[in-house]
């Protein structure tokens, strides 16, 4: 599986075409939903950029399917508990994963 470390827009810009190694430059790139990312060796030469997370795109119905999904688990658990997982949530809702295995892992 291919991964990278998603950044942002403002970061893809301040070190696009800088060296981060004796002539090796940094090229960030903008997936088909608008996010940015660099590749997991760009990602190591940069402080407090993120995760690394594998770079696939859903398809519709499956984003349909992880939309029903999380509505399930709000009317389920609540708004709060949302609210307390939303940065497991969000990355989930964007970058896949298993959640239920997350959900298993204590956040019940």
């Amino acid at each position: 599986m291919i991964k990278g470390v998603f950044i942002s827009e403002e970061l893809a810009n301040e070190i696009r075409g800088l060296e981060y190694t004796d002539s090796v430059k940094f090229n960030p790139v903008q997936d088909e939903d608008g996010r940015w990312f660099v590749s997991e060796i760009e990602g190591e030469h940069l402080d407090g950029a993120g995760s690394l997370e594998p770079l696939f795109r859903y398809t519709l119905a499956q984003r349909t399917l992880r939309m029903q999904r999380f509505i399930e688990l709000q009317e389920e658990r609540g708004e709060n508990w949302i609210n307390e997982n939303e940065e497991m949530l969000s990355a989930w809702l964007q970058h896949g994963g298993n959640l239920e295995e997350l959900l298993n892992d204590g956040t019940e």
